[in-house]
């Protein structure tokens, strides 16, 4: 990802997942060359980094990404790492990060967010690792704040009316401030109903069939929150319906036993839903058979299945997409 002074992205120099050796890394633009990619993170050789996400306005650029720690034992915690460039001193500031590793929930999809005054923000979803577990539900949105400006440390905010409704599971998010710090987040999600039709502190925004829901906050000067009113939907915008067919990533996802599978058609078709190693042999097959318009969710239980990386693949009308889940028992 680019910002104003150079780029960042998650590097693993054996293209082997297994190796536990990837990086977020970053170089400089000095306007003629690159500089030699220098490490944002650390990795004793027990970590996978999966998601990396970035924003600036005209004098920082916040770095949030996740990665999956191995312990020694083999068990394993989720980490959420957050950093800032200061544009005036030229270097990642570490004082300003925060590093928080949970061996409890998952921390998933960051999204940083940063106002022309320098207010920041780092979205990201909160799933428990434990399904059969109601110790937080898997639309938990948790938000941490700062102002850019100030040595005062991010404040971490979680279990607001707010930001989500905790009974829906997001699938996407993205998030922007506008004038006076207003904050907005719009995500991808759906009930055990399927799409969202009255959304909790929100509106429907654009096509009802994408489910998308519109939330505004303002972000107030001691980095709590207040809700405000969100502005609707330009008019035109509806102009499409769901693809012909959607497929998530798995959650929880590492997983040790089973893990849920979600994936939507729009009208009736032949889905197959197959599990494969990373060698591309068979070791699952989930789904085979005609269904109608539709979400659906089904588990994969792994079974006597070694640790490791697998692919699940969902076709639907012989059109093919695939994504990876990782077991660790």
């Amino acid at each position: 990802m680019l910002f104003q002074e150079g780029t960042v992205w998650i590097n693993d120099p054996d293209a082997i997942d297994s190796t536990l050796n990837s990086e977020v890394v970053f170089s400089e633009w000095n306007g003629a060359s690159w500089s030699t990619p220098l490490p944002m993170s650390s990795n004793n050789g027990n970590s996978v980094f999966s998601e990396l996400s970035m924003n600036h306005n005209s004098n920082y650029t916040v770095a949030a990404f996740t990665s999956t720690v191995i312990n020694a034992n083999s068990k394993f915690s989720k980490r959420l790492e957050i950093t800032t460039w200061n544009d005036a001193t030229k270097q990642w500031n570490a004082s300003q990060g925060i590093v928080e590793i949970d061996s409890f929930n998952y921390s998933t999809k960051p999204t940083v967010a940063i106002s022309e005054t320098g207010i920041a923000t780092v979205t990201y979803q909160v799933q428990n690792k434990y399904i059969d577990s109601t110790y937080i539900d898997p639309g938990e949105l948790y938000l941490y704040t700062k102002d850019l400006n100030s040595s005062n440390p991010w404040t971490k905010i979680s279990g607001n009316e707010y930001l989500c409704d905790s009974s829906n599971y997001v699938w996407e998010l993205a998030s922007g401030f506008s004038s006076g710090n207003r904050f907005y987040t719009l995500t991808q999600e759906y009930n055990e109903s399927g799409v969202v039709s009255n959304p909790k502190n929100g509106v429907i925004f654009g096509d009802p069939n994408l489910s998308l829901v519109l939330r505004g906050l303002q972000v107030n000067n001691d980095m709590t929150l207040s809700d405000i009113s969100e502005p609707g939907a330009p008019l035109g915008l509806v102009k499409q319906s769901l693809s012909k067919y959607g497929l998530l990533q798995n959650y929880p996802n590492p997983f040790s036993k089973s893990t849920n599978i979600e994936f939507s058609i729009t009208q009736n078709s032949m889905v197959s839903l197959e599990v494969y190693n990373i060698n591309g042999i068979k070791v699952g097959s989930l789904l085979n058979q005609e269904l109608s318009e539709g979400i659906y969710k089904t588990v994969f239980d792994a079974g006597l299945l070694e640790s490791g990386f697998y692919f699940y693949k969902l076709t639907v009308n012989g059109s093919s997409s695939t994504k990876k889940m990782v077991l660790l028992k």
